[in-house]
């Protein structure tokens, strides 16, 4: 194996460990930190839809002036047609995200 390859290999590894570990996550502000990382080192587009999807990563990656994270993954993703059905019959998922950010259920 090429040194090139094997390093490659086992960062492709750590990669998925990690994705894994922070797929489960219950501090959802670290999962935030974390979890696109990984899932775009791995070309993991189906999670990270879902990650995108997700009104509380949307609540915690947009900035009012520049969210260059959140442009980023969603450039990566393609905002393709399933990731805008998500977010446009996801009306539930705003209510239970407000609520969160209100306080009332943790955040």
């Amino acid at each position: 194996m090429i040194e090139g390859e094997e390093t490659n290999t086992n960062c492709m590894w750590w990669h998925r460990k990690l994705a894994a570990y922070f797929d489960y996550c219950d501090n959802f502000d670290r999962k935030v930190e974390e979890y696109g990382f990984h899932l775009l080192k791995l070309k993991d587009s189906k999670r990270m839809e879902e990650f995108l999807g997700d009104w509380r990563t949307f609540d915690r990656l947009y900035d009012r002036d520049f969210s260059p994270k959140l442009l980023h993954y969603w450039r990566e993703v393609r905002c393709n047609e399933n990731l805008l059905e998500m977010f446009m019959n996801g009306e539930d998922k705003v209510v239970r995200s407000s609520y969160i950010y209100l306080g009332k259920g943790g955040r």
